[in-house]
């Protein structure tokens, strides 16, 4: 899930966040349980963003690029940012990105399949 949109509303008193799509609990919205709470923390959905280079990129220009672009992530600035709209930083890389991928692809495709989504 995402926590920009509710976080100003549950800060202000104005609703009440009671549960995370997300394994763990976070900062921002303490008295929220996380799905390891409910005993079912690999069955978590988050927001998350990935930086994808095309197949054949040679290793040494994919290792720049994780380089730069995970110094960014840790800048004062972008912490900041994820802070204040109450998210967590955690960096995936190489096979580790690819299988959280390919997890919630499955996931995501089961869940449409049970709902009899099709594809459009």
């Amino acid at each position: 899930g995402s926590v920009p949109p509710i976080l100003q509303h549950a800060q202000q008193g104005k609703a009440k966040c009671v549960l995370l799509t997300s394994a763990d609990r976070i900062a921002a919205l303490p008295s929220a349980s996380g799905l390891r709470d409910l005993g079912i923390p690999d069955e978590e959905t988050i927001l998350w963003r990935a930086v994808l280079a095309p197949k054949g990129t040679p290793p040494a220009k994919v290792a720049e690029l994780e380089a730069v672009f995970e110094k960014a992530a840790n800048a004062p600035a972008t912490r900041k940012f994820l802070d204040d709209a109450g998210e967590q930083l955690l960096i995936r890389k190489g096979p580790a990105l690819r299988q959280y991928i390919d997890k919630e692809y499955d996931a995501l495709g089961k869940l449409a399949k049970a709902l009899n989504l099709a594809p459009q």
